[in-house]
């Protein structure tokens, strides 16, 4: 009976320990620099759609949706308003709260000089007003991963960058996103889709 207790209390622990490094990013606890105050647009991650959206602009917004392996997360496509163009959201498909856990404001670029300048621009206010770290992408050198130090290592709260926008010039990015949603992401994306 003691060694069942003591599995059980190791396997808890063990639980706990394993749930809390799983989802530090996506729970700021004592991060002085958090994810969640972070805002495009006036949202960010762990906020609820309906606080900007009724159900009918979410549902409306959904037919823009791209295909993935899986539903887990839905995507949409709003208009920007102040900063971006366009603002990609994506939520748990099963959530009555549409809560954020992925959001991309876009800004669409005359040409490739003109969005490197730029990206440039916001890298340097980001650093000196948000104390944020970036680090360059291995796979496509227009794009930076970005985040903030804490507890002792970068948390990388996502991209950063200029994108193809598939005229033959770049558009501005940056979209954070939490931990578990770039899981999902990583084995859910369909390229071409």
């Amino acid at each position: 009976m003691q060694r069942f207790i003591l599995i059980l209390l190791a396997g808890l622990l063990w639980s706990n320990i394993a749930l809390a490094k799983e989802q530090a990013i996506d729970i700021c606890g004592k991060v002085k620099t958090c994810i969640k105050d972070f805002k495009i647009e006036n949202m960010s991650i762990g906020d609820s759609l309906l606080d900007f959206l009724d159900k009918k602009e979410i549902k409306k917004a959904k037919a823009k949706k791209r295909k993935y392996k899986n539903n887990k997360y839905t995507m949409m496509i709003i208009d920007g308003s102040d900063n971006f163009d366009e603002v990609w959201i994506s939520y748990q498909t099963k959530d009555k709260k549409y809560k954020i856990a992925y959001i991309k404001g876009v800004k669409l670029m005359d040409d490739k000089q003109e969005c490197r300048d730029e990206r440039e621009k916001y890298k340097s206010e980001l650093m000196s007003s948000w104390n944020m770290t970036f680090k360059k992408s291995k796979t496509d050198p227009e794009t930076y991963l970005f985040g903030a130090p804490a507890l002792g290592r970068n948390w990388y709260w996502g991209g950063f960058g200029c994108k193809k926008d598939g005229l033959g010039g770049l558009s501005l990015f940056i979209a954070p996103h939490t931990e578990t949603w770039a899981k999902w992401y990583r084995t859910a994306y369909i390229p071409g889709k």
